[in-house]
């Protein structure tokens, strides 16, 4: 469309021409919801019983894997490591051979991916991406050094940030998030935004792995922690150069993952505290 432009740097990616968004407005917040139905994929085909469910699932985790490719969003390719890990530690350690598919997608497109990917760990003045999100990660720390215990109020980075950036400013440039998710909740919420913040989330995927190690049988319900798990684990990752959450409809997506899971989990400790009650009054 008329707009892939906007998300394409050409200057130091000459071989890449595009990235896939979707409806989401752009590449990152796709690859985030992609991780999310990923991780319920893949968890879908680990607990269900019917063989050609397992074949369906699968095959939807392909077409999403191609998907997550196609939109060069370098944090999410991390996470599917991370996804990859969790799921060989959790399921079946022989997940852990899909690792070994790494040069063959790192040749994908000329090699385009593998260019796109090894700039994260290299430093190139024409990769304008990195480069902004460095001024915007020094900038949300001095917000934190000046408002260190409540913040510059939720949802307030994109008023303040050209206060820490006269470029930005004059540009008239609108930047919404400092695209790093700890740090972006540390300088709009401070110290004690962050510490309830971060305890909620991962405190998510606690509860998940807690759920998943004491409860062997293949259910709907281990499936849902699974993907929460997952879920947590890619988004925090992800998180440390983008801010996904910071969108609507993804940020409703995992909010909708913890509300089913909490209900699920809320509705099995009391069956287990009526058991109990039960047998102790016997």
């Amino acid at each position: 469309t008329l707009h892939e432009a906007e998300w394409v740097d050409n200057s130091a990616f000459p071989m890449l021409r595009r990235r896939m968004y979707s409806t989401l407005y752009n590449p990152n917040l796709l690859s985030a919801f992609l991780l999310i139905i990923m991780s319920a994929a893949a968890s879908m085909m680990i607990c269900t019983r019917h063989r050609w469910h397992h074949v369906m699932y699968l095959a939807f985790f392909a077409i999403l894997t191609l998907c997550l490719i196609l939109t060069y969003s370098r944090g999410a390719w991390l996470s599917v490591c991370a996804l990859i890990f969790f799921f060989g530690l959790f399921w079946d350690k022989r997940v852990w051979l899909l690792f070994l598919a790494g040069p063959l997608i790192l040749a994908f497109y000329h090699g385009g991916v593998a260019d796109r990917l090894m700039s994260i760990f290299s430093h190139s003045e024409a990769d304008t991406s990195v480069s902004m999100r460095m001024d915007m990660w020094e900038a949300a720390i001095a917000m934190f050094v000046d408002h260190p215990v409540l913040g510059i109020g939720w949802g307030a980075f994109k008023h303040v940030y050209p206060v820490y950036n006269e470029l930005i400013q004059e540009a008239g440039i609108v930047i919404f998030h400092a695209h790093n998710m700890y740090l972006n909740i540390l300088a709009e919420t401070g110290m004690a935004g962050l510490g309830f913040g971060l305890w909620f989330f991962f405190g998510n995927a606690w509860y998940a792995i807690r759920y998943v190690r004491s409860h062997a049988a293949h259910t709907f319900s281990r499936s849902l922690a699974m993907t929460l798990a997952a879920a947590v684990l890619s988004l925090g990752i992800s998180g440390m150069s983008d801010y996904d959450l910071f969108s609507t409809q993804i940020s409703l997506t995992f909010w909708l993952m913890s509300a089913l899971f909490a209900n699920m989990y809320g509705e099995e400790c009391e069956k287990n505290d009526k058991n109990s009650l039960r047998n102790n009054s016997q």
